[in-house]
């Protein structure tokens, strides 16, 4: 079975409109005897929504995982802004602009609300991780700014009385939720969502 593309305008944009921002090119991956996707071209211009629909097993995460590094695709390329990404190690990926959420929900279970999105400014800090909170000095100045940003995406995403709540203890579409905020966080140009609309 195949997926499909859909596109449509939007109303964000943070470039010149049309102009292409990812492109997918003959991309392929194959797991053993298995297809899971084959020759798949596309393109995202700056400000375009796009939807990869098709039933369980299409290939859809197996694509995202490429475009976000996690799989390095055996055929074809991905270039994003001019730059070719193809086989980026995911963390190099997240440093260009591309953020996700997945599939399967990847938060830290033991960590609150708070610090699961705060996880997702970590590209954006000098001093990486979460160990920034410990720090003094000008180094706090930048926390204080990272951490306004995260209160922000907690407010929009209405899970203030939740910020200091574990992960763990949270239904399903919370945790999506908490997810989606820790992509935000990255403040990206491109957001891939797997499965969005699940929980």
């Amino acid at each position: 079975m195949r997926a499909e593309f859909v596109s449509g305008n939007s109303q964000v944009s943070t470039g010149a409109a049309g102009e292409t921002q990812l492109a997918i090119s003959g991309v392929s991956k194959h797991f053993g005897g298995v297809r899971a996707v084959e020759g798949v071209s596309l393109s995202v211009r700056r400000g375009e929504l796009v939807s990869v629909i098709g039933p369980n097993g299409a290939g859809k995460t197996s694509l995202l995982n490429m475009i976000s590094g996690f799989y390095r695709p055996d055929t074809g390329s991905i270039t994003f802004e001019g730059k070719d990404i193809t086989g980026a190690r995911p963390s190099h990926v997240a440093m260009l602009g591309i953020a996700r959420t997945f599939q399967n929900i990847a938060l830290f279970s033991g960590m609150t609300v708070l610090d699961n999105i705060m996880l997702g400014r970590h590209v954006r800090m000098k001093a990486r991780g979460v160990v920034l909170l410990r720090l003094l000095g000008s180094r706090a100045k930048e926390e204080v700014a990272h951490r306004a940003r995260v209160e922000e995406l907690i407010e929009f995403l209405e899970l203030e009385d939740l910020r200091k709540q574990p992960t763990s203890g949270l239904a399903y579409g919370l945790r999506k939720r908490v997810e989606l905020g820790r992509a935000l966080a990255l403040d990206p140009t491109v957001l891939l969502l797997d499965e969005p609309m699940g929980g």
